[in-house]
């Protein structure tokens, strides 16, 4: 699987949106996540990734786009 399509699948599992709405332009804030959500899924996304994203770093990360490629730096 590929790094967008596990972004997608995690936001998904924690949002009621469906990730065929997903875009890479697509903000969490825009998916419906509160600020519970989005720590839990940058949470999913550090275990999933075996990464750590600083509250730094997440807070400068605009829109899923952004996330993909900051994920894929670390890798």
């Amino acid at each position: 699987m590929d790094t967008l399509s596990k972004i997608k699948e995690i936001i998904c599992e924690r949002t009621d949106i469906k990730p065929e709405l997903l875009t890479e332009e697509t903000t969490l804030e825009e998916t419906g996540a509160d600020s519970i959500d989005i720590i839990e899924i940058l949470m999913a996304l550090e275990d999933a990734f075996d990464i750590d994203i600083p509250d730094s770093d997440a807070e400068r990360l605009r829109n899923i786009g952004e996330l993909k490629e900051y994920i894929e730096e670390k890798l």
